[in-house]
């Protein structure tokens, strides 16, 4: 179906489908990963732990707001009158529209976390390659406070601009996109200072293959979710009900991409051969080897 004529129920009811599709993707990932946790009771790191934990409770938010995205369609096109199913979709003072809200608002921010996390221990704790990141993060979590009060005055039915809650909505997504672009960024130069101080000793085929595994790395772990989140911001800016099809699945994305990372960081721990690297996700990195499982 062309994007001009994706109405505000069809485009509801896709993503619900795309979501639930997703939904399952994380779920089955996220066994894997509670395998392997299992698994490697004996090396279990401090920080292992703590994205683990942040993967289930990005997974119980994940599971809240695709809970919230059925019962609403459901409601939209069973229970409401015949011809009220769009106008319900987009009213955001319904419980359904301000709970996946809040998850969302939530989810992206653990989400930004974890990535930040990830820089800090790429970059070593260094100040200068947190200071984009970190700021892009502050935004985020202002606005959201911002947002969210915003939803509480559509509720206690307070005067409220339209115009404002655009502005708000368009920042949510802007900020989040600028700190994961930015770790993209600082995570692909180290990549390419790695790669440059390993060329004397690495033989050229090896070399291109490492290289090339960074950057499929980089591309799955760094750029997925900013290249998603500006199709999104181009879709809203544009009044385009087709930003539903990437706004609501964007939930069960956020979690997914960690938690294949972390699994695939943790299973690669098996088979280092030189124990003095970690292979944790947020494990250390010398200043000329960036490790692969970092990123």
């Amino acid at each position: 179906m062309h994007m001009a004529t994706l109405d505000a129920v069809t485009a509801n009811f896709y993503s619900a489908i795309l979501e639930s599709c997703l939904y399952g993707v994380y779920v089955a990932s996220y066994l894997w990963a509670l395998y392997v946790f299992w698994l490697q009771s004996r090396q279990r790191s401090r920080s292992s732990k703590l994205v683990f934990a942040a993967i289930s409770t990005i997974l119980l938010a994940a599971t809240s707001h695709l809970t919230c995205t059925v019962w609403r369609l459901w409601t939209a096109l069973f229970i409401e009158p015949p011809g009220h199913a769009a106008a319900y979709l987009d009213d955001i003072t319904n419980i359904h529209n301000t709970s996946s809200l809040f998850l969302l608002l939530f989810v992206m921010i653990v989400g930004d976390i974890l990535v930040i996390f990830r820089l800090w221990i790429i970059y070593e704790g260094s100040v200068w390659a947190m200071a984009l990141p970190c700021t892009g993060l502050a935004g985020t979590i202002v606005t959201a406070v911002a947002l969210s009060v915003e939803a509480l005055r559509w509720h206690a039915d307070a005067p409220s601009s339209h115009a404002e809650t655009r502005l708000f909505a368009g920042l949510i997504v802007a900020f989040p996109l600028v700190t994961n672009m930015a770790v993209a960024g600082l995570v692909l130069t180290r990549v390419l200072r790695a790669e440059h101080a390993v060329r004397a000793h690495v033989p050229c085929s090896e070399r291109s293959s490492w290289l090339l595994a960074l950057v499929v790395n980089v591309i799955v772990s760094s750029v997925i979710y900013p290249a998603l989140l500006l199709v999104f911001l181009v879709l809203f800016l544009a009044r385009s009900p087709a930003y539903v099809l990437i706004s609501r699945p964007l939930v069960q994305l956020i979690g997914i991409l960690p938690t294949l990372l972390w699994v695939k960081v943790r299973l690669g721990s098996n088979v280092r051969d030189n124990p003095a690297h970690s292979n944790d996700l947020f494990s250390g990195a010398s200043s000329l080897h960036v490790p692969l499982d970092v990123l």
